[in-house]
């Protein structure tokens, strides 16, 4: 298990300082090749990159935990991809607007909320339900985060749980990613050291 093109791009990115550094892990049945390479950060002061950060995944929460949580809901019948989101959230105006809209960003949601970060959860929910809809909706993929903050308070509304709790039991857990967490402040994990007992159950599923 050498990778060694591959590498050799990874090498590059950090050379030519397109990233400050990168943490990288080959998976081939039950090995794993890891590593680190190049910095943490550059600013203010360089400083190098260790094993065992913690990464935010940020965006990626979408397609990895959101989407297959909706999709387990939809599979279970306890919702459908064209229906309107007003059906779930009926404070919202726009009923031509779908979980497939949202799912697809093309639910042409928008708007700005001011001073969005001084806002209570019950104010900021409030003001995102009353966003408008422009003339993008079905004709243009807007990429929003909007379109999934919907998504989580649709699936809250029928199964009475947080997205980031439907995610940990529906996606992370039955996956074994026991290292990934929305509120990993007292765990340090290693992105790397990947625990080869979870992949053989991988493997074995």
């Amino acid at each position: 298990m050498e990778f060694t093109h591959t590498l050799e791009l990874i090498n590059k990115l950090v050379e030519n300082k397109i990233v400050p550094g990168v943490t990288y892990a080959f998976i081939d049945n039950t090995q794993i090749k890891s590593g680190v390479l190049g910095d943490k950060q550059w600013v203010p002061s360089p400083q190098p990159l260790l094993e065992n950060q913690i990464y935010d995944l940020a965006s990626l929460t979408k397609v990895v935990g959101t989407v297959p949580a909706i999709l387990q809901l939809a599979e279970q019948g306890r919702l459908a991809i064209n229906d309107s989101i007003s059906l779930y959230l009926p404070e919202w105006k726009y009923p031509l607007v779908t979980i497939r809209n949202l799912i697809t960003h093309t639910s042409g949601i928008e708007g700005y909320i001011p001073h969005r970060n001084e806002l209570n959860h019950d104010e900021l929910i409030d003001a995102l339900l009353n966003l408008k809809v422009g003339k993008d909706i079905n004709r243009k993929m807007n990429y929003s985060d909007t379109n999934f903050i919907f998504l989580g308070l649709i699936a809250k509304k029928i199964t009475g749980q947080s997205i980031q709790t439907l995610i940990k039991r529906r996606v992370l857990e039955p996956l074994n990613m026991f290292d990934s967490s929305f509120n990993p402040l007292e765990k340090k994990v290693n992105v790397c050291q990947l625990r080869s007992h979870q992949i053989k159950a991988y493997y074995k599923a």
